[in-house]
């Protein structure tokens, strides 16, 4: 085994020296044959355990003589940082695919975040004994999917690496590490609050050891010391070592004539990895009073290690994988929406402590056809943004408004922009400037021209203040918010409906909150009625353990009526069952419908758990105007399994229909987002007498059978407990099938032509149980719509299997 030649280091594709939190993603590297004995494709040197994750994911390398080097230290621990090498392709022409010089090597365990194989191929026809993998640094477990057999090491180095089998890495081409599944996503979340937790309990430690808990005390001390109080400072020094920081050391370096050469030299010796820390060792050499004999005295002492190092080998540990993790949610929250998910990786910035990840979605696109739009953007930091259009849509105004203590703090997210008479009103929530962590509620009131007028805040240090949005008044405005204690507190958590009325001087006028022994959250949306009340969209939560000493929050959608004096008249759960819950159940919107007869509220609602799985609806219910849930109707629009479906906002139609904009989230095939637009009548069908199936509302009359004959549409009892509706039939582009069979049942389907060739297959997951009053224990149906543009024109039949037997058919013609 040889080390790593010279000469490699004069050409070299990529060189990363020294660094953490880095990614190197998306490349294609191709060497010169002429010269292949002097190329390498990445070189990585010296990372270290790190803070954060160091990917090198998703690059091609041909005709190098090492596709990928690393050298000194990158080894990190299993649970993060150092370098993990994840779903390269080495295309058959290099002369070493991976090549760890000697030194402490790269992270143990090679493999991706959800313990999947690393996903990486071999060109495996070097002819090298160890040309697939020379590793001489640090022994590393490699993770491979044994199917593939391009992804198993032949030729490597059996003496420092163990191979091991593991499930498939699918290598997505999106953001580092794959597009995480609604299922995996839940073992990740869980590895964070572990990883976190076991941070935080180091931390708590470490920070107590450090200097004694009390670095500006040691810093006034030494700054007021005489020559007369050195010796006795020094030797309270000595008795903390090794866990003097370096602005101590530093202050004590800084003052030769009170601490002589001698001192310095005994406290830089007993805190060793204090001097070999970031730079520390280049200022003594050039600002100490220490001769060369001294420094080198204390440049031998600082390569010993002491239990500060394992300690901070743990800390950094934890960090690492507590970051691994927080950048896989943060990628499955933003790869899709910027927009929509907007809260959810937001409170998961939070949890990271970082601001590099708001770079991930930093390109924000402004599409609207109203006159004016408010939004946040991204740059160096977060800033609201209001943006005023002409008739063509065309910006007149850009107007951009940061913290208002900025540049002492940053963090400003846009939540609602409503036109008053002389301007506009921006709602903002905005970071607490005490440093507590929690955020406030900020009002920006704006003129005509879209510039500054005044701002005002409204919170408390205790907690965070979570604004969803403002309505108008002629006396002032309301702000529906919530409040919750997740700034500080990450189990026994408390969030409460807070909607408070402000006057035009900024006064608040009154203020409700929600009881205080009931989780409320999520959403937290009103809207005005005509009786002088509001009604709120928010969630009902229940507090479920995520780790060791952290819980998490999940939803059951929840919506309920105040009156003119801001009493709760009646509350409403908007669900399924008891155990279908989510982090991602949520009522976004709703109206009150213009023939009293109620309101009107949509969302999404999450069928089952993160535990047994996952089918995301987009939902619209009514409410009676006592606060009876009369009935509520499923949308899934159907590209492919495991499809995300989010209504976003709602409307009356004039025709007293409903309609309702969203987006459609593919996770399987591209285009992966989609913008969804529904239109339904009043009953929230999009298949005309689908109410007939589900019982809900009064049936109507036996005459409005003659709707279903030929050319509008099909209906039919296909089984005694299943339910089948096609519209319209024929088809040109979107079959909409109304289905209904038995609550809680896994159903699949498949398209056949008239010779019994199979051209489409689906499933979908019923409701657990109904929850509309009066109709427990029945059937229950869903609206499914499938897409049949690409379908040679003929006769076709949907076909619906339950536990692979036939239970319902229909026909239908495809023009």
């Amino acid at each position: 085994m040889v080390c790593l030649p010279p000469f490699l280091v004069s050409q070299e594709g990529i060189q990363i020296n020294y660094s953490t939190g880095f990614t190197v993603m998306g490349n294609r590297l191709r060497g010169l044959a002429a010269s292949q004995d002097e190329t390498v494709g990445v070189k990585v040197i010296d990372t270290g355990a790190g803070t954060d994750a160091n990917t090198i994911y998703g690059n091609n390398f041909d005709v190098f003589y090492v596709g990928n080097a690393a050298v000194g230290d990158n080894v990190g621990t299993s649970l993060g940082g150092g370098i993990v090498y994840e779903c390269n392709n080495n295309l058959g022409s290099n002369v070493f695919d991976f090549w760890v010089q000697e030194g402490e090597g790269i992270t143990e365990e090679q493999r991706n975040a959800l313990g999947l194989a690393t996903g990486n191929t071999f060109s495996q026809n070097n002819g090298n004994p160890e040309g697939d993998f020379n590793n001489q640094g640090g022994f590393i477990q490699y993770f491979f999917y044994p199917e593939v057999s391009e992804e198993e090491p032949l030729f490597y180095s059996d003496n420092t690496i163990a191979k091991e089998e593991a499930e498939l890495n699918e290598c997505s081409s999106g953001e580092v590490g794959g597009e995480v599944s609604d299922e995996d996503i839940e073992l990740v979340k869980s590895r964070f609050f572990d990883a976190k937790g076991q941070y935080q309990l180091y931390k708590a430690d470490y920070d107590g050891l450090i200097d004694d808990g009390d670095t500006p005390g040691l810093l006034a001390e030494v700054a007021q010391a005489g020559a007369g109080q050195a010796a006795g400072l020094i030797n309270d020094l000595l008795g903390i070592s090794p866990y003097v920081s370096q602005h101590v050391l530093k202050a004590v370096v800084d003052k030769p004539a009170v601490f002589d050469n001698g001192m310095q030299v005994d406290l830089l010796e007993a805190n060793p990895e204090a001097v070999r820390k970031a730079g520390f060792w280049l200022y003594l050499e050039e600002n100490s009073s220490l001769d060369g004999e001294e420094l080198s005295q204390v440049q031998q002492a600082s390569l010993l290690n002491t239990d500060r190092d394992a300690m901070e080998e743990d800390l950094s540990t934890a960090y690492a994988g507590m970051h691994r993790a927080a950048d896989l949610v943060l990628a499955y929250y933003l790869l899709d929406s910027v927009a929509y998910n907007r809260d959810s990786a937001l409170l998961w910035l939070d949890h990271k402590g970082s601001l590099h990840s708001f770079y991930l979605k930093a390109d924000i696109l402004f599409q609207t056809g109203q006159g004016e739009a408010a939004e946040y953007t991204v740059d160096s930091i977060t800033k609201s943004l209001l943006i005023i259009f002409d008739t063509n849509g065309s910006p007149l105004v850009i107007s951009e408004f940061p913290h208002p203590f900025f540049p002492l703090v940053s963090g400003v997210l846009n939540r609602d922009l409503k036109k008053i008479p002389d301007g506009y009103l921006l709602l903002n929530m905005i970071k607490n400037p005490d440093g507590t962590s929690d955020t406030d509620v900020e009002v920006l009131k704006l003129n005509e021209e879209g510039a500054f007028v005044s701002s005002v805040t409204y919170g408390i240090t205790s907690r965070s203040d979570r604004p969803n949005n403002i309505l108008t008044a002629s006396d002032g405005y309301i702000i529906a918010s919530i409040r919750d204690n997740t700034n500080f507190a990450h189990q026994d958590i408390e969030a409460r409906n807070h909607i408070f009325k402000v006057n035009n001087q900024d006064d608040i006028l009154w203020e409700y909150f929600s009881p205080p022994g009931e989780l409320r959250g999520k959403e937290g949306r009103a809207i005005a009625t005509s009786d002088g009340g509001l009604l709120v969209m928010t969630g009902q939560g229940i507090e479920v353990p995520a780790g060791p000493g952290f819980s998490e929050l999940r939803w059951h959608n929840y919506a309920f009526k105040l009156d003119s004096s801001r009493q709760e008249e009646w509350g409403v759960l908007v669900r399924d069952s008891f155990h279908a819950i989510s982090f991602n159940n949520q009522l976004t919107s709703g109206v009150e419908i213009r023939d009293g007869s109620g309101y009107a509220v949509a969302g999404n609602l999450i069928e089952g758990t993160p535990e047994d799985g996952l089918y995301f609806n987009g939902v619209l219910a009514k409410i009676s105007t006592d606060g009876v849930l009369l009935w509520k109707r499923y949308y899934q629009h159907i590209p492919s399994q495991r499809t995300r479906h989010y209504i976003n906002d709602l409307a009356q139609a004039p025709d007293g229909g409903f309609i309702m904009a969203g987006e459609v989230r593919d996770t399987v095939n591209a285009p992966r987002q989609q913008g969804w637009l529904l239109k339904v009548d009043e009953y929230g069908c999009l298949v005309p007498g689908c109410e007939l199936v589900s019982g809900v509302e009064e049936p109507k009359s036996s005459d409005d059978s003659h709707a279903f004959a030929d050319g509008f549409g099909s209906r039919s009892k296909s089984s005694d407990d299943c339910t089948l509706l096609l519209y319209p039939n024929p088809v040109s582009d979107a079959l909409q099938v109304y289905f209904s069979a038995p609550a809680g049942s896994e159903h699949h389907f498949r398209i056949l032509d008239a010779q019994g060739r199979e051209w489409r297959r689906f499933s979908t997951r019923l409701p657990a149980s109904p929850d509309v009053a009066g109709h427990a224990g029945r059937s229950w149906g869903v609206t499914l719509l499938v897409e049949v543009e690409e379908l040679p024109a003929g006769v076709y039949y949907l076909q619906c299997l339950r536990e692979g037997q036939v239970v319902g058919v229909e026909g239908f013609v495809k023009r």
